[in-house]
């Protein structure tokens, strides 16, 4: 017997096709974001596999997983990584921008924008120049080539207002309020979250060791007076901190004195347009010592590049420009600094 199919009406084949299409695309929908982790101990989960914070030899290791499950217990320990999602929520129009709805400049040849109009970095005859711009603002022309003051970049947002991301370095995610006096060895990723962390020297004599995964020594910081230096320590980085210091995250203020007055130093290590504002200076050894100054990229700091080292031996100033040294540290041994002009804005 043969039998004969019915043809299916046109309009019903579409709906079935239609309807067959939206299942398949359910399971796509439904898993949500995604957020990438290594299921071989690693403790992180991150926007995209390939973030700056995982070695090379574990991005084959990283497995996918929807956000939405997080929250059970197998992946309820993993901690969110910094580093890559605040590089995806950082605003372009408020990049460099502090918690504020306008900031200030000087029309009239001014380099840097301010918080406030009588920052200390703007010298008295200039204040009453200040006029203020829209945060926004600082992406269009001619605002975008405006350089942050890096003196009165701290301003705290206030409860009632409209705040803006506050661009501060990707590097720089040591939990608010961190604070650890007790001598030993730190891991980063073990004992405390990856970041920029300063430690804040004893009145006695000592040395800070910085140690990258494999045991090497990355940094040797000898010290002999009270003051402070800043390391960023990577994932599984160590600083083995001494008796009588404190490590702390990174404070984002001046540690000078003055920005107009000469600053004696003898040993001390900055994290550039955080603690020492990106300027351009004169630097010179301190009497009866052979000063130097070095300057660390993130990759020298992680090991992965050399220093740029320069003496002080002939006595003569040297001029060190730190303008726009974002992720930058600098090191200053036996030295003797000031601006190279005092700031017009």
């Amino acid at each position: 017997m043969t039998m004969h199919k019915k043809k299916m009406p046109a309009l019903l084949m579409l709906i079935l096709c239609l309807a067959g299409a939206a299942v398949f695309a359910l399971p796509a929908a439904a898993q949500g974001d995604l957020v990438y982790f290594n299921p071989e101990g690693g403790r992180y989960y991150h926007s995209f596999p390939q973030c700056e914070t995982i070695r090379s030899e574990y991005h084959s290791l990283m497995q996918s997983l929807p956000e939405s499950r997080l929250t059970e217990e197998a992946y309820s320990t993993l901690m969110r990584c910094n580093i890559c999602f605040r590089k995806e929520t950082q605003s372009p129009q408020a990049e460099g921008a502090q918690w504020m709805e306008v900031v200030y400049w000087n029309p009239d040849g001014g380099r840097y924008y301010h918080t406030r109009s009588n920052c200390e970095a703007v010298a008295a005859e200039y204040q009453p120049l200040m006029e203020s711009l829209k945060v926004e603002q600082l992406a269009e022309e001619p605002y975008c080539g405006l350089e942050r003051c890096a003196l009165c970049q701290a301003a705290k947002p206030e409860p009632d207002r409209v705040t803006y991301f506050r661009h501060r370095s990707t590097y720089d995610t040591a939990p608010e309020g961190f604070s650890a006096d007790t001598a030993g060895l730190y891991t980063a990723g073990v004992d405390i979250v990856p970041g920029v962390y300063t430690v804040h020297l004893g009145s006695g004599e000592g040395e800070i060791y910085v140690f990258a995964e494999n045991g090497d020594i990355l940094h040797r910081f000898a010290y002999g007076q009270e003051g402070s230096a800043s390391f960023y320590l990577a994932q599984n980085m160590s600083l083995r901190l001494p008796e009588g210091c404190t490590m702390t995250g990174v404070e984002h203020k001046a540690r000078f004195q003055s920005v107009y007055e000469k600053t004696e130093i003898i040993n001390a290590r900055f994290f550039v347009m955080v603690e020492c504002p990106g300027l351009q200076y004169w630097v010179q050894s301190r009497e009866g010592c052979n000063g130097s100054v070095t300057l660390y990229s993130m990759d020298a700091e992680n090991g992965l590049a050399q220093p740029v080292h320069t003496e002080l031996d002939t006595g003569e100033p040297v001029l060190i420009n730190l303008q726009g040294g974002y992720d930058t540290f600098v090191e200053f041994r036996d030295c003797i600094i000031w601006p190279a002009e005092a700031g017009e804005g």
